[in-house]
């Protein structure tokens, strides 16, 4: 190989770091935003959470409304108990939780994807570093053609002389 055409692989190379390193720029945007979207989903669970606890903890204390009206107040219980223990607020809160579980995913595969890149990045240097040896390789050997070929001038010139 010469050296320009190590010169020309360093370059491609470099190019080609370049595009990883804009790659994993965007990846960690997207990354930064699925947190975001993961906080606000799981902040947006707690709320729900809370309701509920509140919800129920009220309804926990209609006990002596139900001494008044007990058709109606039963009846309104079995609904408001239904709707925070019921299979309408699990199905909420279990989508919510898949929800989480999808971002968390997308999430490692993003990051799965970082690391192959930073991987080829290494990669890139390490043969960058091999071409920038062999430049070297080359030119000591340039040198010493050099020296060799000034020695064989010098030599040749000594005998014409005599």
């Amino acid at each position: 190989m010469t050296k320009s055409q190590c010169y020309a692989e360093i370059a491609q190379k470099q190019s080609e770091i370049a595009n990883y390193n804009t790659k994993i720029e965007k990846l960690n945007s997207e990354i930064l935003e699925l947190n975001q979207v993961k906080s606000s989903v799981s902040s947006l669970q707690g709320s729900f959470s809370e309701c509920k606890n509140s919800g129920t903890s009220r309804l926990g204390n209609t006990g002596d409304i139900q001494k008044i009206n007990s058709k109606f107040t039963s009846k309104f219980y079995e609904g408001m108990n239904d709707l925070y223990n019921g299979a309408s607020f699990q199905n909420v809160f279990g989508g919510l939780d898949k929800a989480i579980e999808r971002v968390m995913l997308e999430i490692t595969k993003k990051q799965n994807e970082i690391a192959r890149y930073n991987q080829a990045i290494q990669d890139c240097n390490n043969r960058i570093s091999q071409l920038h040896s062999e430049i070297a390789s080359i030119e000591r050997a340039e040198q010493e053609a050099r020296e060799e070929a000034f020695h064989r001038a010098f030599t040749d010139l000594n005998i014409c002389e005599y």
